[in-house]
């Protein structure tokens, strides 16, 4: 047997479940001497307790099957006790006079209720990797703990103070440090158990990157945080179970201010909870971003549990005229109008810190001639580089990885030199000083113009897509999309770690460290100056090219492509780890998002080319294909 078998025959314990929870429910609360409804939960038990059965054989099984790791003593025991409960159920059910009875000395009424609001709770899709503790967010920079100190200590007295206004919203340009803030402030309030929930938005990804699972995420945390919460929201969901497919008003309303507001037994006389959300301005479209501010200012009006929302984002239009529409609801701190000499000094703080790390890590790797003396970097190279980087942050940390580069092509000392250099051009922008040492070095040894021409267009080749795509993908992923040989990425991105978040394991996802990049490179004002500016429309072509060049000749594209074991498995009845295993990354991004970056790209159909071809040999597999994969607000309709 295979392990996507096992997991699919204990998978089928679910859907019985559902319907004897339901059943037992609706019996315990309303029901007392009905017949039929008896003879129902009896029927419904009876299924659960064959499903149990079965289940048991499949984990006893997994103990002699090769490649399946056998059953934990703990799961294989708790379907026994299960099963036993259901024959003293069974059992003593048989009249009305007992069934209810039997529920309580059975110990069943709790449980029924715990598994009811879990399988409710599977019906909320949540962003993964949104929170601020997921495991995609363990490696993103957070705040020196020797900086930022009196902004940090501002939050935590608004955060405690009960007349203070519902949002404090924390704002920022580009690169100022607005979610490096916003991470370790997440943390003090879970550590404090004040945190409600966390969303940390991400253009470009499917879940945080856009706010269809905003409210379904936080609700789904809310719960977690407050039980008496929980069975509010479970009656919402009951009474619509699509409620996560409805507008944003009605989620929000349905599933967070409605439940908060109808709390009626909670222990203590009110408590203060706060909920993080980060780089709103990420949020993909604008007309959502306008809905969400006036929605969350409703929270305000929450008294039992006192919400607040710590909000980050940079100052644009839609979310300047969105705090406009709700005056007196907020509190605001822009972060480059604080005084230049705290700004200074927390940056200084920083780099000396994270460059003594850096040259602490290179002496331990090099010979004593080689090393860096105990007094580097000077306290003047510091200042000077505090200087150049205020009022931003991301200044400071891409240069201090850029330092860092563990393979030591060249040294610390130099990489710092390369950087000061730019001090002396007063011409160029802060964000041209911060990335432009980066892209200097990717053309490093081309001897002449023609083969720094060829390296620039072979760079852009990898680089451009890697920047726009719709969603991020691992190495070995994007070198099977663009056709590109593994080495050749694997090279070229080793000396992109500074504004890359590039893994070991090639089959993890490629991300930026900091949107600034790419805004740089796409910039069409920089077209001049940036020695590898990136057309975002001829990239987009370019993608979309590779996208149907995969399709065109992708061996996925066929019938039944998940291999169900029967005619008419919906794509719901087949999880995610089953689609992972038939479809590679990279035909589920072409299979998505051919449509978004043709569009993007602003590509035509003509007659007799590869589009239209496609369309007229495998467009109907190719939907299934499409289906197959997650749905994201990008994807191909």
């Amino acid at each position: 047997m295979e392990w996507v078998g096992v997991a699919s025959s204990i998978i089928a314990v679910v859907e019985p479940t559902a319907k004897v929870a339901k059943v037992y429910f609706e019996y315990t609360l309303a029901v007392k001497h009905a017949q039929s409804d008896i003879k129902r939960l009896q029927s419904e038990v009876q299924s659960l307790e064959d499903v149990l059965k079965q289940g048991q054989q499949v984990f006893d099984q997994s103990h002699s099957v090769s490649g399946i790791p056998p059953a934990s003593p703990k799961a294989a025991a708790s379907l026994e006790a299960c099963s036993s409960q259901l024959d003293v159920v069974l059992e003593k059910a048989s009249t009305p006079e007992t069934a209810q009875e039997t529920l309580q000395q059975a110990g069943m009424a709790s449980q029924i209720q715990n598994i009811r609001n879990k399988i409710d709770f599977q019906r909320l899709p949540i962003a993964e990797g949104a929170a601020f503790d997921s495991f995609s967010n363990q490696l993103d920079a957070r705040c020196h703990p020797d900086t930022r100190i009196e902004l940090l200590q501002q939050i935590a007295l608004w955060a405690r103070d009960s007349a203070s206004k519902c949002i404090y919203w924390l704002s920022g340009g580009t690169g100022t440090g607005k979610s490096t803030i916003a991470r370790p402030i997440a943390k003090q309030f879970a550590d404090q158990s004040q945190l409600a929930a966390s969303f940390f938005f991400k253009r470009g990804e499917a879940g945080p990157g856009n706010a269809s699972m905003l409210y379904t995420t936080i609700a789904t945390q809310l719960a977690k945080k407050f039980p008496p919460v929980e069975s509010h929201i479970n009656m919402a969901i009951d009474k619509d179970p699509d409620m996560s497919r409805k507008n944003l008003k009605e989620q929000f309303e349905q599933l967070i201010l409605q439940p908060l507001s109808e709390v009626q037994d909670w222990p203590l006389t009110s408590t203060q909870a706060i909920i993080v959300i980060d780089a709103l301005d990420e949020c993909e479209n604008e007309g959502h971003i306008k809905l969400i501010l006036p929605l969350l200012a409703q929270l305000q009006e929450s008294r039992l549990i006192r919400i607040r929302i710590l909000l980050t984002s940079r100052p644009e239009l839609p979310i300047r005229l969105g705090f406009k529409e709700i005056p007196g609801c907020h509190h605001d701190l822009v972060l480059h109008e604080l005084q230049s000499s705290v700004i200074e000094h927390d940056i200084a703080t920083y780099l000396r810190s994270e460059l003594a790390h850096t040259r602490d890590e290179y002496n331990s790797s090099s010979s004593s001639d080689e090393s860096l003396p105990s007094d580097w970097p000077s306290e003047h190279d510091v200042q000077t580089l505090a200087t150049m980087a205020v009022p931003l942050f991301i200044f400071a940390a891409t240069a201090c990885r850029f330092i860092a580069r563990n393979n030591w092509e060249w040294d610390p000392k130099w990489r710092l030199s390369k950087i000061l250099h730019y001090q002396t051009r007063s011409t160029l922008s802060q964000l041209a000083k911060t990335h432009l040492p980066v892209l200097d070095q990717l053309l490093a040894g081309a001897t002449n113009s023609a083969e720094k021409a060829d390296r620039v267009e072979e760079i852009r080749r990898l680089l451009g897509p890697i920047i726009l795509l719709a969603e991020p993908l691992s190495s070995s992923a994007i070198s099977s999309l663009l056709e590109l040989p593994k080495g050749f990425v694997d090279r070229r991105m080793s000396s992109l770690h500074s504004v890359l978040s590039i893994p070991s394991d090639s089959r993890s996802l490629i991300r930026l460290l900091h949107l600034s990049f790419r805004d740089f490179l796409v910039d069409p004002a920089r077209r001049e100056d940036c020695p590898i500016w990136i057309s975002e429309q001829e990239t987009y072509a370019q993608v979309a090219n590779k996208c149907l060049d995969l399709l065109s000749k992708t061996p996925y594209l066929r019938q039944d492509i998940c291999n169900p074991k029967a005619q008419g498995v919906l794509r719901s009845q087949i999880d995610s780890a089953t689609v992972n295993h038939y479809l590679p990354a990279e035909v589920k991004y072409a299979s998505q998002y051919w449509v978004y970056d043709l569009e993007q790209g602003k590509c035509h159909i003509r007659d007799k080319d590869q589009i239209l071809s496609l369309l007229e040999t495998r467009f109907c597999i190719g939907l299934k294909l499409s289906v197959s994969s997650e749905e994201h607000p990008r994807a191909s309709k």
